[in-house]
């Protein structure tokens, strides 16, 4: 996988946040 930073285009949350092992997890929990 690539580097471990979600994209606003994945979940829709904040850029620079690191991504869970749960990539499929809804913003509302990454949150």
């Amino acid at each position: 996988l690539p580097k471990p930073v979600v994209t606003p285009k994945s979940t829709g949350i904040i850029p620079g946040h690191k991504v869970s092992k749960r990539k499929s997890a809804p913003a509302k929990l990454t949150r």
